[in-house]
C-alpha cells in the first residue's frame, strides 16, 4: 500500500486503524466514510494528541485517517496516500470572539468567506 499514491477506503479494511478519540469530529467523519465503504474498521487505538496518532502510525502499530496537513507533519517518517473515495467532505468553521473589535481585513476575510468566492 505505502507505494500507491491514492487508494479507495475499502481497500484498507483489513487495516489496523488509530484514530482521534470521539471529541473529535474526525472520528465521525472516518467511522461514517468507512461504513459507507462497507466495513467497520479495526480500532487498536484511538487518542485525543495529533502527535500521538502519527507517531503510533510511525511505530507501525496502524494507519490512520488525518488531514494533509498532519500526515506532513509526519512525511519523512510515514507514507501518505490520499483516499479517493468515498469523497470525504471536511467543513470547516470560522470562529471568532463576538464583541470583540475586528480589523478591517478581518471583517473584509469574513465578509469573501461568506460569499462563497472561490
Amino acid at each position: 500500500m505505502s507505494e500507491r499514491k491514492s487508494a479507495f477506503l475499502s481497500d484498507l479494511k483489513e487495516e489496523a486503524f488509530i484514530l482521534f478519540t470521539e471529541e473529535y469530529i474526525l472520528h465521525d467523519v472516518v467511522m461514517k466514510a468507512c461504513l459507507q465503504s462497507g466495513f467497520e474498521p479495526n480500532l487498536v487505538y484511538k487518542s485525543s494528541l495529533w502527535d500521538i496518532v502519527g507517531e503510533m502510525v510511525a511505530a507501525q502499530f496502524g494507519i490512520s485517517i488525518v488531514p494533509k496537513s498532519v500526515a506532513n507533519r509526519f512525511k519523512d517518517q510515514v507514507s501518505i496516500v490520499a483516499i479517493t473515495s468515498p469523497q470525504v467532505d471536511w467543513e470547516l468553521a470560522l470562529i471568532f470572539k463576538k464583541n470583540k473589535y475586528l480589523s478591517y481585513a478581518v471583517r473584509e476575510f469574513i465578509t469573501y468567506i461568506q460569499e462563497g468566492k472561490p
